[in-house]
């Protein structure tokens, strides 16, 4: 197993944002990957694409996981009041996460309000 390369103390601001969720697909983390559940229950169309990061939790801070590779950068629509599941593979990035407390973190738009949104969701390897 790779050691993590861990970075600077992360300056990621994620703000609650109710209308807007993603959560863990029960039965699907492990050290490789999850499947998310994202959820837009707003009126407006949310765009997303495959960027994503992984943060790494110590000492009560969020630590950057620095990395080597590139996204490709399709653009992605969920319709206003749906679901959908992502597959993320933490392989190709970050290689099997050990044991640890950690935090997925996905960028999103709402075009129709001109706003970006932050969202985090936090996990564990035992």
């Amino acid at each position: 197993m790779e050691k993590l390369k861990i970075g600077e103390v992360s300056k990621v601001e994620v703000l609650d944002y109710p209308s807007v969720t993603m959560e863990i697909k029960e039965g699907t983390l492990n050290s490789e990957g999850a499947t998310i559940i994202l959820s837009n229950n707003t009126d407006s169309v949310l765009e997303y694409g495959t960027p994503y990061e992984i943060e790494i939790k110590k000492e009560d801070e969020w630590y950057k996981i620095n990395i080597e590779g590139a996204f490709t950068l399709p653009l992605f629509h969920l319709p206003p009041n749906n679901k959908e599941e992502i597959e993320i593979n933490f392989i190709y990035l970050y290689g099997r996460l050990p044991k640890g407390t950690y935090r997925i973190i996905k960028n999103f738009y709402l075009p129709d309000k001109n706003q970006g949104i932050t969202l985090a969701k936090e996990f564990n390897l035992a």
